[in-house]
């Protein structure tokens, strides 16, 4: 359990200085693309919840 903790920090900081070498376009794409998969994916659940 405390390795796996580790290894998710560790790949978190590695993500965090990559993201942080990004342009600022690049970073403004990635998030704009994270957040219509989130809006995607919560909306197949309240479609799948409702019976659609």
């Amino acid at each position: 359990m405390k390795a796996m903790q580790r290894i998710m920090n560790t790949v978190a900081g590695w993500v965090g200085v990559k993201f942080n070498n990004l342009t600022v376009r690049r970073k403004k794409l990635i998030v704009l693309l994270l957040t219509l998969l989130m809006g995607l994916y919560w909306i197949s659940i309240v479609i799948k919840g409702e019976g659609i």
